[in-house]
């Protein structure tokens, strides 16, 4: 019993000491993850965790950064939810989410900076996720205009998705599932958020384990650039863009930094014949302007894509 008193009592000193460096000496932060919820995304069983105010995060790209989320649990700027604000809902993959930069070195916030000049009314909202496509994204811009209303929808495509719509059921379904948005109550849920929303070491762990897991997010941007064999099927990826249109007409604008000609050229023919507002820019993605040369956008980088999506929103908009 002595023995078993002994080792249980340095596991509990050796964890907290442990805690101890993670937490005031790393300085990693904890999950501050307020809710789960079903139905926000199609792949990955639809289940997707909803960030605290202000939640920290922690970025290891671009240098061992912590940022913190902003009043709405989303990247970028804090969000006035008063009617009486133009709100340019942004999408696209971790790209336009851009969690390697500080907030007011996004694209999305670089916009947001240049457009308010116009009119101080607009505003940007930054909907861009990790791992999402166009068609996981349906589903998110879903739920969060139940919190917020949409004037205008710009989708930003970095590649062409191919690979990620294979994780979805075919046909594609906008209709939303029964359980859309509804909080997942369970007690194996409720003591891992109480634990990795309060204790630093052991929401590290767990992002040590989800990452040697699953390498798939961690090189997004190394598989997006990955050689086809032959003639890519775009077909999907021309559903999801059609039914954006057919919910917000010409309030929707496609942007594209597709860095292959081909897939681009594709993409700009099928959108002219449907009327659908796009802009193709090949260079944007160009080694210059990415993290360490094959990473997301680094600070140039979002500058440029910020300046696009200004210069694009202005010409069709602004008169």
């Amino acid at each position: 019993m002595k023995k078993f008193v002994a080792v249980l009592l340095a596991f509990i000193a050796a964890f907290f000491c442990n805690e101890f460096v993670v937490r005031y000496i790393i300085h990693y932060p904890t999950m501050n993850v307020g809710k789960r919820l079903y139905g926000l995304r199609d792949s990955e069983k639809g289940i997707q965790r909803i960030s605290k105010p202000y939640a920290e995060y922690c970025n290891v790209e671009n240098g061992y950064n912590i940022f913190h989320y902003n009043n709405f649990g989303i990247p970028g700027r804090d969000i006035d939810t008063s009617h009486n604000r133009i709100n340019i809902t942004i999408l696209g993959s971790s790209f336009i989410e851009a969690l390697q930069m500080p907030a007011n070195e996004m694209a999305a916030s670089i916009f947001q900076d240049s457009i308010s000049r116009i009119d101080p009314r607009f505003q940007v909202l930054n909907l861009g996720h990790s791992g999402y496509d166009p068609y996981d994204l349906y589903f998110k811009i879903k739920y969060h205009e139940k919190y917020f209303h949409t004037d205008y929808v710009v989708l930003v495509l970095n590649e062409t998705f191919t690979r990620w719509f294979d994780r979805h059921k075919q046909p594609f379904s906008f209709v939303l599932p029964k359980n859309f948005g509804i909080e997942i109550y369970s007690p194996l849920n409720s003591i891992e958020l109480f634990l990795r929303n309060n204790f630093h070491s052991l929401n590290l762990f767990r992002e040590l384990i989800a990452a040697d897991s699953n390498p798939e997010s961690a090189s997004e941007h190394d598989k997006s650039v990955m050689p086809t064999q032959g003639r890519e099927d775009l077909s999907r990826l021309f559903v999801t863009l059609s039914k954006f249109h057919e919910l917000y007409s010409n309030r929707f604008v496609c942007i594209s930094i597709i860095s292959d000609s081909s897939s681009a050229t594709e993409i700009t023919e099928f959108c002219r014949a449907s009327s659908i507002n796009f802009i193709s820019n090949i260079s944007i993605q160009d080694t210059t302007n990415l993290i360490k040369g094959h990473g997301h956008l680094n600070k140039t980088g979002n500058k440029l894509l910020g300046n696009l999506l200004y210069e694009t929103f202005k010409s069709l908009y602004i008169k």
